[in-house]
């Protein structure tokens, strides 16, 4: 069991079970339920950027990911996750649709590296960009 006293492992400082401070490491655990949230990064480049990175635990969970971009930028932005280096999921946030959030569901078993990533299509402007996961876990 980690230090934190919760189940995920990660985030929350001793002595306070499963608390959110900040973009996480890891999934996050509390009862049945399970998050990550990476925050917003802002992206100036057309290279690859990690924005999420963790293993899963014992359990296998059902969950959503959810894409999201500041809704005035002007360059298509190319999301992807990928399951022990395998690319699984990928979205695409083009400036010509609608521009906001996206989510998808996907399973994810247990013991299993998650990586998510972006990418800028074009070097245009800088974007700000993230990934969040909701989701249950079962044991």
């Amino acid at each position: 069991m980690a230090l934190d006293g919760g189940g995920g492992g990660g985030g929350g400082p001793v002595g306070v079970s499963n608390s959110f401070t900040g973009t996480a490491e890891t999934l996050e655990l509390v009862g049945n339920h399970c998050f990550a949230y990476s925050g917003a990064f802002d992206i100036t480049d057309t290279n690859e950027h990690q924005l999420l990175s963790f293993i899963t635990g014992n359990y296998y969970s059902v969950v959503e990911f959810t894409f999201w971009r500041r809704s005035w930028e002007d360059d298509d932005i190319a999301f992807y996750v990928k399951m022990n280096g395998t690319q699984i999921l990928a979205y695409i946030a083009r400036v010509s649709e609608p521009q906001g959030t996206n989510k998808q569901p996907i399973i994810m078993p247990p013991y299993t590296q998650i990586d998510a990533y972006a990418d800028k299509q074009q070097h245009n402007y800088d974007s700000k960009v993230g990934i969040n996961i909701t989701g249950r876990i079962y044991k």
